[in-house]
C-alpha cells in the first residue's frame, strides 16, 4: 500500500527463519520501503516540527546489530518500560520484550504500521508485553518511561527534549540511533558497524545527568 502523506510504499513479506541474527529469533515480518519521487521526507519532517504538526518521520528500520548494541548501551533489565516513538514495525521493544523480559510501548502514527507492529508482538509470543499504541508520539505521555529509544531526525530530538524534561522521571534512560539530542550531554556514544558495514552511532542520555536543567545550581 502507498502513504501519499509520507511518501512511503509499504509491502509485508516474511524473511527466511535462518536469517542469522544476534538475537536467534524467530522469523518477524518486515516491510519495505521505497520513496516516491519527489518526496523529501527529511524537509517534510522538518516542516512538521517547525508547525507543531504531528511529525510524520519516514519509517526506516533499525539495523538488528543497532538494536542490539542500544539495547546492551541502554542496560534495559526484566520488567522495565521501553518507549519507542515512531515503532514502525515494533522491533526494538519487541525483540527487548522476547529477550530480555522487558515491557514494551510501541508509538506509531500510521495506522498499516500499528497493524504490523502487532502482527509482529502476537508471531514473536510477546504479545501481553508488548503494547501499540497509534498515534502522534508528542501526544502520548511518557510518565512510565524507564528507557526511551529512538531513531529520528535531530530536529525531532530536539522538539521531544521538551517533553522529556516535563514527563521522564530522574534516572530513566533515552538510547538515539544516529541522531543526537541538541544541546544534551550524551552520558555513553557508541559507535560500530552495522550489519550492511555501515557507521552508526548510538547515544545514551540519562535524566538528571544529561539534559540542560539538571545542571542549574
Amino acid at each position: 500500500m502507498f502513504n501519499t502523506k509520507t511518501g512511503i510504499y509499504i509491502g509485508l513479506f516474511y524473511t527466511p527463519p535462518d536469517g542469522g541474527t544476534t538475537f536467534h529469533s524467530n522469523t518477524l515480518l518486515y516491510i519495505t520501503v521505497t520513496s516516491a519521487k519527489g518526496v523529501d521526507k527529511q524537509e517534510l519532517a522538518a516542516q512538521e516540527v517547525k508547525q507543531g504538526l504531528p511529525i510524520h518521520a519516514p519509517f526506516v528500520s533499525s539495523p538488528l546489530k543497532a538494536i542490539a548494541m542500544a539495547l546492551a548501551v541502554a542496560d534495559v533489565r526484566p520488567g522495565e518500560t521501553l518507549y519507542d516513538l515512531g515503532c514502525g514495525d515494533g522491533r526494538v521493544p519487541i525483540i527487548a520484550a522476547k529477550h530480555l523480559g522487558s515491557k514494551g510501548v510501541c508509538i506509531e502514527l500510521q495506522p498499516d504500521l500499528c497493524v504490523l507492529a502487532e502482527a509482529n508482538a502476537v508471531y514473536n509470543g510477546v504479545a501481553e508485553k508488548v503494547r501499540v499504541v497509534c498515534k502522534d508520539f508528542m501526544e502520548a505521555s511518557l510518565n512510565d518511561a524507564d528507557v526511551v529509544y529512538t531513531y529520528l531526525y535531530t530536529s525531532i530530538n530536539e522538539r521531544l527534549s521538551r517533553k522529556y524534561e516535563k514527563e521522564l522521571q530522574e534516572g530513566s534512560r533515552i538510547v538515539t540511533l544516529d541522531f543526537p539530542i541538541p544541546g544534551w550531554a550524551p552520558f555513553k556514544i557508541r559507535r560500530f558497524y552495522d550489519d550492511r558495514g555501515y557507521l552508526r552511532t548510538v547515544l545514551l542520555y540519562i535524566m538528571g545527568v544529561s539534559n540542560p536543567s539538571s545542571w542549574r545550581v
